[in-house]
């Protein structure tokens, strides 16, 4: 049987094995990613890729519409009762509100206009920034990009993975999206998330059985 030299840590391993015995680094599959300087690791094998679904934000678009539609029926019903109760407090107050009733509806009306626009801005700029999220889980490491105009990886070597979580809300679960929280012995990538993950429980499955092949069972995850 031909040896071939393993890409960590360059011991010569048997064609046939799954993992290197001196290192741990798991052999088989494709090799899909790109490596240091465009040369692609060896063996590496995407299990999952996507990016964030916008169903993460079902509350925060629900909360908008209903912003966008409830405070102008509410100042819209409640304009002309509050106008004739500040009209008759006094005879000069009357004449004050008779005199500048246009410019105080009109302002009223662009008060209601920027709140609108700046809630319906927020919530598009949170939406551009999750989809501008993309994260790729290979048999060697996981991938997090980040940045709606620039972008920013993250890389975490599955060898370094302690635990990993995931959170779901009550809407979230509805919606059938969730959190992966990935806990790390790498200093500078100590906790990472995975915001807005369709089906969590399963990607959470693909990282953990990764990780467990790449430390030859050493790894450690609570119970969800």
């Amino acid at each position: 049987m031909s040896l071939v030299p393993c890409p960590e840590c360059k011991a010569m391993v048997s064609r046939a094995a799954s993992s290197c015995p001196q290192c741990g680094f798991p052999f088989g599959g494709a090799t899909v990613l790109g490596g240091v300087g465009g040369v692609a690791p060896t063996n590496e094998q995407v299990l999952w890729e996507g990016t964030p679904s916008l169903k993460a934000l079902a509350v925060t678009m629900a909360a908008t519409a209903f912003f966008a539609i409830a405070p102008p029926i509410a100042v819209y019903l409640a304009y002309e009762p509050l106008r004739d109760l500040i009209a008759h407090s006094s005879v000069d107050t009357a004449a004050l509100v008779a005199e500048h009733e246009d410019q105080a509806r009109t302002v009223i009306i662009l008060v209601v206009v920027a709140a609108i626009l700046s809630r319906v801005a927020r919530l598009g700029w949170r939406m551009l920034a999750l989809r501008g999220n993309r994260y790729i889980v290979s048999n060697q490491r996981i991938r997090v990009e980040r940045g709606v105009f620039s972008k920013t990886l993250t890389e975490i070597d599955v060898r370094t993975i302690d635990d990993i979580t995931f959170r779901q809300s009550l809407f979230e679960r509805i919606f059938g999206v969730g959190q992966i929280s990935i806990v790390s012995s790498d200093p500078q990538n100590a906790r990472v998330s995975l915001l807005g993950v369709p089906d969590p429980r399963t990607v959470r499955e693909l990282i953990r059985n990764s990780a467990y092949q790449a430390t030859r069972g050493q790894l450690f995850t609570r119970g969800t």
